[in-house]
């Protein structure tokens, strides 16, 4: 074989070797999750299992993810998607939200207390109920470690022990 058939062989292997490389790098970042960009991180979220609840079966809770802005503090984040409710598809696996007549909550996190404060809107009602919002909302803010108080206010300002531990407001309560 001559130099140049030599050449051009050389050439074509190249080729293909650069365009292999090209396809593989393309390929591996188009498998990467969405989530993974700086302008978003996943959280948890817990909501209420029909079938498990009916069965006395606990955890009560299943946990999902969601994706949020990164920059958006995480617990609020948790407590906006909670209210949002579970999706179709999650609601098709027997997934819900307890909303006990509310429509939805804030939250102020004092970090030298270590104590979530949530407010709700709406109204608010257990209707008897022995599981209600109050028992989703400890479980979605308990998820983290900073936070060691839960108290929940209704949309008038009152809570049954605003001073000692987890506490909720009268209209929660069974």
């Amino acid at each position: 074989m001559n130099k140049k058939g030599s050449a051009i062989i050389i050439w074509v292997v190249l080729i293909i070797v650069v365009g292999l490389a090209v396809w593989l790098a393309l390929s591996k970042k188009s498998e990467a999750p969405q989530n993974e960009t700086k302008n978003e991180k996943t959280i948890n979220v817990f909501f209420l299992n029909k079938q498990r609840y009916a069965e006395n079966i606990e955890p009560y809770e299943v946990k999902v993810e969601r994706t949020v802005e990164a920059n958006k503090d995480s617990k609020q984040a948790v407590i906006e998607e909670l209210f949002k409710g579970p999706s179709a598809e999650e609601k098709q696996e027997g997934l819900m939200m307890i909303y006990s007549e509310t429509t939805g909550a804030t939250l102020q996190f004092d970090a030298s207390t270590e104590t979530a404060r949530i407010d709700l809107r709406g109204e608010c009602n257990s209707g008897g109920a022995t599981y209600t919002a109050a028992n989703l909302i400890f479980k979605n803010l308990k998820q983290f470690p900073d936070v060691k108080y839960v108290r929940i206010y209704d949309s008038e300002g009152y809570t049954l022990f605003p001073e000692q531990g987890d506490s909720t407001p009268g209209c929660l309560q069974p």
